[in-house]
């Protein structure tokens, strides 16, 4: 589960935020690179002030429901075949949980992203935000570089690692953007 901008975090936290208590101050990796992946080499360290478009991702509930919701409208046997769902209804369906989209945004908040920066998907099963690299790193406890793809020459934003506090790691289910790098 590699985080582009799953947590691409922007604002400005400020350099002098206190350290982390209480719930949020014991934090779980959730992704670590050890060697950047073949075809890529690194570039440079990206500036503080840069803005990332963040995105996470958060857990969602009765995935577990899937098949049978699958097998129900795809069955000739089932009385509710063919009565394919609506977009609102599979968000309805697979929505987080309340207490997962209060959870994390109540981590974010309290890491210095105003509530009023953060922004729910249509489906809730994401959370938006933008954060400067300052406010990235110290909210992830990661590193963004800018890494190069040898071939094209295509610059990708990346860091190796990145953490969340432990409370909330089991809320956050994945990141957009997919790449060869972990991003956050």
């Amino acid at each position: 589960m590699l985080l582009t901008g799953l947590l691409a975090l922007v604002a400005s936290l400020g350099s002098t935020q206190a350290s982390p208590t209480g719930k949020y101050a014991k934090h779980a990796i959730v992704e670590s690179r050890s060697m950047i992946p073949d075809g890529w080499t690194h570039a440079e360290k990206l500036d503080r002030h840069v803005v990332l478009p963040m995105r996470i991702g958060l857990v969602q509930s009765n995935l577990d429901m899937l098949e049978d919701y699958l097998m129900d409208v795809s069955s000739p046997e089932s009385s509710n075949w063919g009565k394919h769902w609506s977009a609102d209804e599979i968000a309805e369906a697979f929505s987080p949980s309340s207490e997962t989209i209060e959870a994390v945004r109540a981590w974010l908040a309290s890491s210095g992203i105003a509530e009023e920066r953060v922004r729910t998907s249509t489906s809730a099963g994401w959370l938006h935000f933008n954060a400067t690299v300052a406010e990235a790193e110290e909210l992830l406890h990661a590193e963004y570089h800018v890494y190069e793809h040898e071939q094209s020459g295509t610059p990708h934003i990346a860091c190796k690692s990145y953490k969340v506090p432990e409370a909330v790691r089991h809320h956050i289910g994945m990141s957009s953007n997919h790449s060869p790098l972990c991003t956050g």
